[in-house]
């Protein structure tokens, strides 16, 4: 069996490292915007952050939502917002088997997006 001898200062460093770590996990599982995608929840901001660069995660794992070098794919998910989609300009965006609810409207095959514009 091994034996370790730590000083009470060393103990109190370790201790708080791994508090440090463990603060750091949530604040940035928080960053993250989930995307649900079953279209109960209200995926505006997590749409947008994927429609401008930003990761993701979805929650259901049937659906995909990835972004990467000016191209989203969106697959097997029903969305809703509550209002237009704004996005970065130049993107491709591919969504297969999606739908979406923009604002209590009807259910559509791709996103309504928002005048860029308006937006600067």
């Amino acid at each position: 069996m091994a034996s370790i001898n730590m000083t009470r200062r060393g103990f109190a460093a370790a201790t708080a490292s791994l508090a440090v770590a463990t603060a750091a996990s949530p604040a940035f599982a928080a960053a993250t915007p989930r995307l649900y995608g079953d279209g109960i929840h209200d995926d505006t901001e997590a749409l947008e952050h994927l429609l401008n660069g930003g990761a993701v995660m979805a929650v259901s794992p049937h659906i995909t939502a990835e972004a990467d070098a000016g191209s989203v794919r969106l697959l097997n998910a029903k969305f809703r917002t509550r209002r237009p989609l704004r996005m970065v300009s130049g993107l491709h965006l591919y969504a297969a088997n999606c739908t979406f609810i923009v604002a209590g409207g009807p259910a559509m095959p791709y996103p309504i997006l928002a005048d860029s514009t308006h937006f600067a």
